[in-house]
């Protein structure tokens, strides 16, 4: 071996251990860097973190601590023109506020009887379709109440409910054509409307011994107040049918503008009418 060599391979076997020396350190510090910068989140961290990287910063302060203004933030549906809320949901969990944020929406479908019009927040005045299941006799009034420009409006009464009594009022509705009711109690609301453009009435009705439903009198009457009605299709009892088809025959202006009658007509049981 050359005498030279030997200093030179010395000072390489001494760099080397520096390196290793070194990179070992390298790594316990960028492991330490590493756990400052990126730590271990917890959900709550992980969540604050999300609103801090895609909120500006005075949003972002603004709802830090005071979580109830969170509902008071909306994404625009511009483009939205039908809504359905359907699912399990507790009554009052959910309050729901799309006035602001859907100005083409026109169509809306409940099928969760405790989304009443109480529960939901909507820009009722230009909604022109609206579809319940489940709903009370005062909740359905208070849909027509909210939603002046309907037109086509159908509802399914909750079963078994608690007869009402006296519903309340509701002003003359004067843009809708299209009613379909159905369930215990449906032609109940029918004395509580006045729907003077009325085109077609669908109407499938049960009836309880606490669920009577109304007079044969009482009903032809409120026929009458439809002067526009065009297509009826109806579950009657004997008696009213055979009331409709009297006046048909000797009323003159009882339902000048009908083309189509539908009655499907059942017996009434003793002690249900």
């Amino acid at each position: 071996m050359h005498p030279q060599n030997v200093p030179l391979r010395a000072r390489l076997a001494e760099i080397n251990a520096q390196i290793d020396h070194l990179q070992k350190e390298r790594t316990v510090i960028q492991d330490a860097f590493a756990a400052v910068t990126y730590p271990v989140l917890t959900p709550a961290e992980i969540t604050s973190e999300i609103f801090a990287q895609c909120l500006p910063p005075a949003t972002f302060r603004a709802l830090t601590g005071a979580h109830p203004r969170i509902a008071g933030h909306h994404t625009p549906f511009i483009a939205l023109e039908s809504l359905e809320f359907s699912g399990i949901l507790q009554e009052d969990s959910l309050r729901l506020d799309a006035s602001a944020v859907a100005p083409n929406l026109r169509i809306v479908k409940v099928d969760k009887y405790t989304l009443t019009p109480s529960t939901i927040t909507l820009p009722w005045a230009q909604l022109t379709q609206f579809r319940a299941y489940g709903y009370t006799l005062q909740a359905c009034v208070e849909v027509l109440r909210f939603a002046p420009n309907l037109v086509d409006c159908s509802f399914n009464f909750r079963p078994i409910q608690d007869f009402p009594g006296n519903l309340p009022e509701s002003p003359p509705h004067l843009h809708l054509r299209r009613l379909t009711l159905s369930g215990d109690m449906s032609d109940k609301i029918l004395q509580n409307l006045l729907l003077p453009k009325l085109e077609q009435v669908d109407l499938d009705r049960i009836a309880y011994d606490d669920a009577p439903g109304i007079d044969t009198k009482d009903f032809t009457s409120l026929l009458t107040s439809m002067p526009k009605l065009s297509e009826l299709d109806m579950t009657v009892y004997l008696d009213q049918a055979v009331a409709i088809l009297q006046n048909l025959r000797d009323t003159p202006n009882f339902l000048p503008c009908a083309q189509t009658i539908k009655l499907e007509v059942v017996h009434a049981v003793e002690g249900f009418l």
